[in-house]
């Protein structure tokens, strides 16, 4: 291995390799080391054999005159060879021991200097290979930083635009909350014991809990989920969906889309169509340990291509696991488990009205326990049916015996269908006054899993006027005709279970079709003011309208489908005017959620509805917002033809800001098209027109994207002139100016002659407004940059750390930069070290 030392110029000159260090030496150089290293070994032998000589020369001497008697006396003069050698030639024996110790210091000092020497060479070669090893992680992020700014190019990933629906949204994960615990589960030990050892074993992947309805799948769906929340048997997450909200026409792409809002899969927003949105979601669950409960599974879900992919296993064999609740049976659903639910026993029933019953402050005595178990078995122990059939029994209107003998003989057991429910729900449907069954009828119009106070008392005023009051609703829980369900932090919210719903329509429709027209009415007017008080204020009203947003999409489909058939002029006008308000207020929200098929069809709504009513700016304004959605989801042609659509009715208009808007919009299609040279010319255009009419906001917008543009060319002075004129406009402040900042310290990355602390401060200062503002895609845009211009200073480990966060944000947005960065952080974990990268060459 060959290491080359760089000059005091930086350039390589001499080269070391490993011969250097165990370089080979003629015979008389080893020689000399040998005996330099070894010359104190040597003097030392001879000493030591002379003074052995000596000593056994005097030795023999004495041990002979033992041997012969004589005296031991050693003779005068008597000596070794060593003493008799100093005493003959003094002068040159002690020279010869000056001699020795010399040469043993010598040796020593010597051969300290060699081991010096070779530790040196030692140090060299290693201090070669760590600068190797250094050239070639610098190499490595070179080359990295090189893919970013490719990539960055290939992706036209401009800072998010100003103009109206172009900010750029698509799955801001909400705070999930599973709807309330059920306060009371009797008799389904058994059964809940059964529903986790199934969805905790190995292999098994879906399981259904299959049952009449009535028969409380919904309510051991929720107890298992907040069971296994406690457990932590999921540790990537729990969720809960339901199919009663979703629409039948295209059920399986919005029960996808909801899916991936709910884990932060933004991109299975951005794809289009059923396949692509499950394609989107497998990858996103796979390998992720993840409990799915779906509720209200019914016909026509194509629960097959579900299940495939809301179970969707990684290479680790890691996914979710889905539970659902079905009245039907799923036999031809590969992988799907099945656990038939049945009615309670008598006794556990028995045992659920009695606590039922002494909720209310009443109990059932030993004496009428015969006659309460006798109702039980008359409506068949469904666990629905005795919680409305419980009200009656507290309340003593009729006596118990009297109440089981007419449920018995109008024979209404239990016989393959649920007519125990369904005479249940007319006995205590007769227990209501005039006003409360209007207002209970009513209800029936609010699709949502759950509403408000507000909303319910805004139908039952149509249907009963002035008896609608906040008591009718609590007469209405205490008979559990309605659920009411305590929020931790607001006003109550209601439910109705789906047959009590479906029960409530058929006394609704029993009213006459000019009567339920008048409540649906109600409700898409009290929908379309909520909407719009949260556009009006932006505030955390948003929560309140993820909990009201099924509520609000079945009044507008409603309100949609009436302006299309009404026959009256005036109605239609008024429906088309709920329509457009509607879509108009919703654009923002559909988009920011990640709402994209709802979008799709809310907005075509809304143009169409102003188109009616001769709105075109609002028009124009629908159109550019259903393009952006629709230029998310990849179709350009498409978004062309909606802006182009939008470009017309501002031109017919004379509505020059509309103009200036739709021509920027069109240069970002042309730059997304890889066409920088039009939407230059397409930026100039709408730059002009936005200068003539002093549009500040639109001016920075368009500056912006010009600097982007610039920057990409490599024309890093243009950009900066286009980024700075954009910062020196005085409206451009908040998220407009952290998003210029975020493309000046880019350019200032990008240039070789770049400030590059100026272009920390920059990304810094845009980092802390993207977070001030909770704008994720900001935040990631920022968190890329000061990646890459870490990884341009040597900081590998820095710049590892800013593009996971930056991964993270874009993967709960579904943006497509997500792939890029992934692959930058493989290619950055073959870079070992930190290096000081210096200037890039």
């Amino acid at each position: 291995m060959a290491i080359q030392e760089p000059t005091a110029t930086g350039e390589a000159s001499e080269t070391i390799t490993v011969a250097d260090i165990t370089k080979e030496r003629s015979s008389g150089e080893r020689i000399l080391i040998w005996l330099l290293r070894r010359w104190w070994a040597l003097a030392f032998a001879a000493v030591g054999s002379a003074l052995v000589g000596e000593v056994g020369s005097i030795g023999s001497t004495l041990f002979a005159e033992v041997a012969n008697g004589q005296p031991l006396a050693l003779p005068a003069g008597q000596s070794g060879p060593v003493a008799a050698f100093f005493m003959r030639y003094p002068v040159l024996a002690y020279s010869a021991v000056a001699v020795v110790a010399v040469l043993t210091v010598a040796a020593f000092f010597a051969d300290r200097a060699e081991q010096t020497r070779l530790a040196h060479l030692a140090t060299r070669a290693e201090e070669a290979a760590r600068q190797e090893r250094r050239r070639e992680t610098r190499d490595t992020a070179q080359q990295v930083l090189q893919e970013f700014f490719a990539q960055q190019k290939a992706a036209r990933q401009l800072a998010t635009e100003g103009d109206e629906g172009d900010d750029d949204g698509g799955g801001q994960r909400r705070t999930l909350v599973l709807p309330p615990r059920p306060s009371l589960v009797l008799g389904r030990d058994t059964e809940l014991a059964r529903i986790a050892t199934a969805i905790t074993t190995p292999g098994v992947a879906a399981v259904s809990l299959r049952g009449l309805g009535g028969v409380g799948k919904s309510t051991l769906l929720l107890e298992t989920l907040y069971r296994q929340s406690e457990a932590k048997a999921f540790p990537n997450g729990i969720i809960w969906l339901s199919c009663q909200e979703l629409v039948e026409d295209d059920c399986d792409t919005q029960l996808y889309e909801a899916a991936g809002f709910a884990l932060g899969l933004g991109e299975v927003a951005k794809a289009e169509g059923a396949a692509n949105k499950a394609a989107a979601l497998r990858a996103g669950l796979a390998g992720r340990r993840i409990l799915i409960g779906l509720d209200n599974v019914e016909q026509p879900m194509p629960l097959d291509a579900v299940v495939a992919t809301l179970t969707a296993r990684g290479a680790n064999g890691l996914g979710p696991t889905l539970l659902i609740t079905t009245r039907v049976a799923w036999n031809d659903v590969a992988g799907l488990s099945e656990i038939d639910l049945d009615t309670l026993p008598t006794e556990e029933g028995f045992a659920l009205l009695k606590r039922l019953v002494e909720r209310s402050g009443k109990a059932i005595s030993p004496d009428d326990a015969p006659a309460a178990r006798a109702i039980i078995e008359a409506i068949g122990a469904l666990p629905l049916a005795i919680e409305l059939v419980a009200p009656r029994v507290a309340r003593r209107a009729e006596p118990l015996a009297a109440l089981a003998t007419r449920l018995r003989e109008e024979g209404v057991q239990l016989k393959g269908r649920t007519r125990g429910i369904e005479r249940t729900f007319d006995l205590t449907y007769e227990q209501l006054t005039p006003a409360e069954q209007g207002g209970f009828a009513a209800l029936a119009v609010l699709s949502g899993a759950t509403f408000s106070q507000e909303a319910a008392l805004a139908v039952m005023t149509a249907r009963i006027g002035d008896a609608a009051t906040p008591q009718v609703l609590l007469d209405l829980a205490d008979l559990s005709l309605l659920r009411e369900n305590q929020q931790p932090d607001g006003p109550p919210r209601y439910q109705l279970h789906p047959l009590v719903r479906q029960f409530a329509r058929e006394r609704l429709r029993e009213a006459g079709a000019e009567s339920e027209a008048a409540v649906e009415l109600a409700a898409a007017r009290h929908y379309r003011a909520l909407v719009h008080r949260r556009e009006a204020r932006r505030t955390d009203t948003e929560n309140q309208l993820d909990l009201e947003y099924p509520n609000v999409l079945g009044a507008l489909t409603w309100a949609y489908q009436r302006m299309r058939s009404v026959s009256d002029p005036e109605m239609g006008k008024a429906l088309a005017q709920i329509v457009a308000d509607t879509a108009g207020d919703l654009k923002n929200f559909v988009r920011d959620r990640g709402y994209w098929t709802d979008g799709r069809r809310v907005l075509r709504w809304g143009a169409e509805a102003d188109d009616r009513l001769g709105n075109r700016s609002r028009e124009s304004a629908m159109l550019a917002a259903l393009a952006f959605i629709v230029r998310q989801q990849g179709d350009l042609d498409e978004a062309e033809r909606y802006y182009r659509q939008a470009l017309e009715i501002a031109r017919a208009r004379k509505d020059r800001m509309g103009e200036a808007a739709r021509t920027h919009n069109l240069g970002t299609l042309a730059l997304m098209r890889g066409d920088p040279t039009r939407a230059r010319a397409l930026y100039e255009e709408a730059l002009s027109a936005r200068r003539a009419i002093g549009d500040e906001g639109g001016m920075s917008a368009t500056l912006r994207s010009l600097g982007a543009v610039a920057a990409e060319g490599g024309d890093y002075d243009l950009a900066r002139r286009y980024l700075r004129e954009s910062l020196d406009l005085k409206k451009v402040q908040g998220i407009s100016r952290g998003r210029t900042y975020t493309e000046l310290g880019s350019v200032l990355v990008r240039d070789p002659q770049g400030d590059r602390q100026q272009a920390r401060n920059l990304l810094e200062t845009a980092l802390q407004i993207a977070r001030q503002h909770q704008l994720k895609n900001d935040e990631a845009r920022a968190l890329e940059w000061l990646g890459a211009l870490e990884l341009e200073e040597g900081h590998v480990d820095t710049a590892r750390a800013h593009w996971e966060a930056a991964l993270k944000l874009y993967q709960t947005l579904g943006a497509s930069a997500a792939q890029g960065t992934r692959a930058r952080l493989s290619r950055l974990a073959e870079a070992p070290v930190q290096v000081a990268a210096g200037p890039r060459r």
